[in-house]
């Protein structure tokens, strides 16, 4: 009788660790799903975007960078960190739900030294900078071709309530960052400029 009920008692607490297991995993299933998303659109846009970029010549608007849009999005350039695999077009603007296509502009310009750029923490977009080593070089071009040349001179983590730290020193030209797994901090690798072409 005493063995009955504590079957009768441990199969509720079963149960709900098995509900907590497959909603584990479809969270997982879900998660690289979206990756795969995000790559797969990126990708399309990068190619759109390297397209419009050889064919155009626009004016900047006095430091703002010139756009291109594709596919109702307006894009200021692409940006290559060839040590992490990184080839990604760049939105004019950061928002949540676009940056599922694409990083996006943060703050500042390539044209005053005070870029940010943020960019989801997808394997396919921003992920990789978790490996990328100072020293490393980035580039960045422009809607006009004009080449941006940069190299990691800093890389820490800022917890997620750091938004003055993320955009303010102007000993760096550009700052990439992105969350870290759970979205509790910040990867934030800050750039100076080696050159442009």
């Amino acid at each position: 009788m005493e063995q009955k009920t504590k079957n009768k008692k441990g199969l509720p607490l079963m149960i709900a660790g098995l509900l907590f297991l497959a909603a584990a995993a479809g969270l997982v299933l879900y998660n690289r799903m979206e990756d795969e998303r995000a790559g797969e659109a990126s990708a399309e846009v990068l190619e759109k975007v390297e397209q419009a970029t050889s064919h155009t010549q626009l004016q900047p608007l006095d430091d703002r960078m010139p756009v291109i849009s594709v596919d109702g999005r307006d894009y200021i350039g692409v940006v290559r960190v060839e040590s992490a695999g990184i080839a990604l077009p760049v939105l004019s603007y950061w928002d949540e739900e676009d940056g599922k296509i694409a990083p996006g502009l943060y703050t500042g310009s390539a044209y005053t030294d005070n870029m940010v750029l943020c960019g989801h923490n997808y394997k396919a977009h921003f992920a990789p900078l978790h490996h990328v080593e100072t020293g490393a070089e980035v580039r960045f071009t422009d809607i006009n071709g004009n080449e941006f040349v940069y190299e990691v001179s800093e890389i820490y983590t800022l917890k997620s309530s750091e938004v003055l730290e993320m955009i303010s020193g102007k000993e760096w030209d550009l700052t990439l960052f992105t969350c870290t797994t759970g979205g509790q901090a910040r990867i934030t690798l800050r750039c100076v400029r080696r050159s442009n072409r």
